[in-house]
């Protein structure tokens, strides 16, 4: 800011001072370009430029953030860990399940009726309610013995 101009470019503002030109503005970075197999099949490239990735959900890029590889590693230690404790309990959940079902009067493979919508969840409540329960008050099949958890002995 000056009250003389220093150039050709300075441009005066309203109030009678003189300014210096404004730095032009930074282009986005530039568009792959089209290759081949692009221009053939008339697809996108769902690879970003060097420096770039992909903005998760769209065609956009950003640029690459660092990512310290130890941290990285821990990052996919403790998920996997968390995922397989998940897994394995998953599994000796349905084991017990169907060890309950065995008990209740039902056969081990309806513990498949589980991943029935809402079935499943009718044989879900009906099974733990009778593994629970403390005398068998419910219908027996006469060639499946009933049992409970807490059964008075």
């Amino acid at each position: 800011m000056s009250d003389q101009s220093g150039g050709p470019d300075w441009w005066q503002a309203s109030d009678y001072k003189w300014y210096p030109p404004q730095p032009p503005a930074v282009d986005p970075p530039a568009a792959m370009p089209v290759t081949k197999a692009q221009a053939i099949s008339g697809a996108e490239s769902l690879q970003p430029p060097p420096g770039f990735g992909l903005v998760p959900g769209g065609s956009d890029v950003r640029p690459l953030r660092h990512d310290n590889g130890f941290v990285h590693f821990l990052r996919y230690l403790l998920i996997g860990i968390i995922m397989s404790l998940l897994i394995s309990v998953f599994f000796l959940g349905l084991v017990w399940f169907a060890f309950a079902l065995a008990q209740t009067g039902r056969r081990k493979r309806d513990v498949l009726m589980y991943f029935i919508p809402i079935w499943g969840i009718v044989v879900w409540v009906q099974t733990i309610w009778r593994y629970t329960a403390k005398d068998i008050y419910w219908s027996a099949r006469a060639d499946r013995p009933s049992n409970s958890l807490f059964l008075a002995a």
